[in-house]
């Protein structure tokens, strides 16, 4: 009993030391890349970048173009009008036309779109219950309705003030999606759950046959309707967007890291450039303005910018890259030190688990000098070698952290 009771106290501390131990090395010795924001002149038609650098460990603002010409903030500024037209109007230095078109400050306002798409964005636990906004209400604001609804066996609406289901309006809308070809239950359902837009789209919901459906609330009425995306496309998320341009809906992201605008032409699918986007560890940004979209990758050791026109026609491409956290020197010493990682998070999922992460095989020689300290520990205490033989096995995997649970419960007779 004592031998399992030690056994399953050494397993829980190397644990522990797996979790804790890398993450208090990262915190003294990580240093987090100095990455340029990037940006595209719609004058000069190339890239153009903010950069940190420290001088003195004082950081400095260097705002550069492709060449590596430097610039003043105004200077900057007035290269990228689309960008910065705000500053630009209020000190009357906006342009009246670029390339030939004639500049209208609320149709450069309303042509501003951004859209973020990070990893764990398409893997977070969702609570399963979504309010249905009136999409034509005629007032100013988009209301906050006293119901939220829920799809499995039917779609039902419960009161969030009673916890009652609306069995009349519930039953209104599960009959429209089942008049519309809608099978329960829904796998997935999507949309942009706030007032804090300038109308409303409603969801877009995948049912059990993997049939993409638009639903929403127009005037008290059910608008469902099959949008006919294919079956095949193994959709992984939808970001869904209201933007005043009604262009498209959203983004939809798929199984095999392609992503796609759900447009307003007839639910039209047009796939983006992004031949090497990973949903799994690529933060997506969608920038676009009166002229351009700019597509912008960031991985953990690249940065990729993509600038297409309205067409999504690729125009020009930059990127840089910096050297893997495993491949600088705090990380070399780090394959050295663990034999492996355990973390509660990943930057792939917002669920917490144990996420784990092997070192490069030069942690075996760290594992082997913990080994001969062990040995060296149990001569000095005069017991046997053999006796001690799991011991010793299991800081030969465990490296570091077998070591610390082997001494820390070294009175407990094994």
């Amino acid at each position: 009993m004592i031998k399992l009771s030690r056994f399953l106290l050494l397993i829980a501390t190397i644990m522990v030391s797996a979790i804790y131990l890398p993450k208090f090395y990262w915190m003294a010795f990580d240093v987090s890349p100095r990455v340029p924001r990037v940006m595209y002149s719609s004058l000069t038609r190339e890239f153009m970048f903010i950069k940190t650098e420290f001088t003195n460990r004082i950081p400095q603002m260097k705002f550069l173009d492709s060449h590596g010409n430097s610039y003043t903030r105004d200077e900057f500024e007035k290269k990228l009008p689309l960008n910065y037209y705000r500053q630009l109007a209020a000190t009357d230095q906006m342009p009246d036309s670029i390339g030939g078109v004639k500049i209208d400050l609320k149709e450069v306002r309303r042509n501003q779109v951004f859209i973020r798409i990070k990893p764990y964005g398409l893997n977070s636990p969702q609570i399963e219950l979504f309010p249905l906004f009136e999409s034509a209400s005629g007032r100013v604001r988009i209301v906050l309705p006293e119901d939220y609804f829920r799809i499995q066996d039917r779609m039902e609406f419960i009161n969030a003030y009673t916890n009652k289901i609306d069995r009349e309006k519930s039953k209104l809308f599960t009959d429209s999606l089942r008049a519309a070809g809608f099978q329960f239950p829904a796998l997935s359902i999507a949309g942009n759950p706030t007032t804090r837009k300038p109308f409303d789209e409603g969801y877009f919901v995948e049912d059990a046959q993997h049939q993409l459906f638009h639903i929403k609330m127009v005037k008290g009425k059910p608008f469902c309707r099959n949008t006919h995306v294919p079956t095949d496309l193994q959709i992984q998320g939808i970001k869904v967007l209201e933007h005043p341009l009604r262009e498209f809906y959203g983004l939809i992201v798929t199984e095999k890291n392609k992503v796609f605008l759900l447009s307003y032409d007839n639910y039209k699918l047009i796939e983006l450039p992004l031949p090497e986007y990973n949903r799994k560890n690529t933060i997506l940004y969608f920038r676009g303005n009166l002229f351009y979209r700019v597509l912008i990758l960031r991985k953990p050791n690249s940065l990729q910018a993509i600038v297409t026109d309205r067409q999504y026609r690729v125009m020009d491409r930059y990127r840089t890259s910096w050297k893997k956290r495993d491949e600088r020197l705090a990380g070399v010493a780090a394959n050295y030190i663990f034999p492996f990682t355990i973390k509660l998070s990943d930057i792939s999922s917002n669920f917490i688990n144990f996420y784990f992460h092997l070192s490069k095989a030069t942690f075996i020689v760290c594992s082997i000098f913990f080994l001969l300290l062990t040995v060296v520990m149990y001569r000095v205490k005069k017991t046997g070698i053999t006796r001690h033989w799991l011991d010793l096995l299991l800081v030969l995997v465990t490296g570091l952290y077998g070591f610390i649970a082997i001494f820390i419960f070294s009175r407990i007779d094994s």
